[in-house]
């Protein structure tokens, strides 16, 4: 049975090939693993989850490779799915939204404006008209994907309220665009508007079926949303039923880490972090992150030791490359200095590291 990402039974157009695209277009910045990074993050799934040993060659089609990508081991399958490079704009969309949104390096982000050039100049089609003009063209068939690019250009260029009307657009026409979902639901959570964040996905819950692939992710979202909102009960059930349905939803698990430490249970919430410590360690884009609330509790339990160990190898470890690490690992790691150094910990080699790391 084909694999999908979106609805099974309502797949639309525009959203497919926008999941499609992790095969479609490498771009020009080359950045091939980096730049599929919201992978992760709207699907929750791991690197090397699945057949982690199926064999990978020359010889699988385009189709299959997309799927494996898109649920087994991406990363291992993306030098095989790039290899087509084809003009296609919602490739460049995906790879700029992940660029924008889910940084895992600072390069990342500044190669989202390369991204959005490319998506403007390939919906534009050699035409000299507005992307607003082409979006309001009667009878245009791609309208939606290029409300896409709208929504990109709004988002790289920190226009986010604008950027989140824009992807509620998008879903009034296609409740089953996921890609608009997760975009949508990130700006909200950039914004702080919990509210929003937690009501884009209840609204569109409704439209989907237990049985449709990608439904434990909404779960996921929608149980993170509900823990930022004080719902603690509503958010832990929410999660528990998500991680069942898929072991590897790390946004289902972040929602855990969060609950537990809002409890006050750092015992738990360490033991927990521990146990399912192989769900999230294997270079998604929240593993630092998820190792960032797992030392709050070794914090509270005192076990400064280990959060420097962390700090050193799983949050914020020098770059062999000198690459520049993204904003979020940046804050993460200037919050766990100060708290170190209120707890009189030594402090001075991280700083150091902080200052250049900023000021790259």
């Amino acid at each position: 049975m084909k694999l999908a990402v979106l609805r099974s039974q309502r797949q639309r157009a525009p959203a497919r090939r926008a999941l499609a695209a992790l095969g479609s277009s490498s771009g020009s910045t080359g950045q091939a693993t980096r730049a599929m990074s919201i992978l992760g993050t709207i699907f929750g799934i791991g690197e090397f989850e699945g057949a982690r040993n199926q064999s990978l060659n020359r010889s699988t089609n385009k189709q299959q490779a997309y799927d494996l990508a898109l649920l087994n081991h991406p990363k291992f399958m993306l030098h095989n799915v790039l290899e087509q490079d084809t003009p296609f704009l919602m490739g460049h969309v995906l790879v700029g939204a992940s660029q924008c949104l889910t940084p895992l390096m600072h390069q990342d982000s500044l190669d989202a404006a390369v991204r959005l050039q490319a998506a403007i100049d390939t919906a534009k089609e050699g035409r000299n008209a507005t992307l607003w003009e082409l979006v309001l063209c009667v009878g245009n068939p791609t309208s939606q994907e290029k409300m896409h690019v709208l929504a990109l250009d709004a988002m790289i260029h920190g226009r986010h309220h604008e950027a989140a009307a824009v992807y509620e657009t998008i879903l009034l026409q296609d409740h089953s665009d996921l890609l608009a979902l997760r975009c949508c639901y990130d700006l909200y959570l950039f914004l702080g508007d919990y509210k929003n964040m937690l009501s884009t996905v209840t609204r569109r819950l409704p439209s989907w079926s237990p049985n449709d692939t990608g439904y434990s992710h909404l779960l996921g979202m929608q149980a993170y949303g509900l823990q930022a909102a004080g719902r603690l009960d509503a958010a832990e059930a929410l999660a528990e039923k998500a991680l069942s349905m898929n072991g590897n939803d790390r946004w289902a698990f972040h929602t855990m880490l969060h609950v537990l430490e809002a409890r006050g249970s750092a015992n738990h919430g360490a033991s927990y972090a521990n146990q399912y410590r192989e769900a999230f360690d294997n270079g998604g884009p929240l593993e630092r992150h998820l190792y960032f609330q797992w030392a709050l509790y070794l914090l509270d339990l005192g076990n400064y030791d280990r959060i420097n160990k962390m700090l050193e190898v799983d949050i914020f470890p020098r770059q062999q490359d000198g690459a520049s690490h993204s904003v979020r690992t940046l804050c993460d790691a200037t919050q766990l200095f100060w708290r170190l150094r209120f707890a009189g910990e030594d402090t001075s080699e991280l700083g150091q590291q902080l200052l250049e790391g900023w000021a790259a």
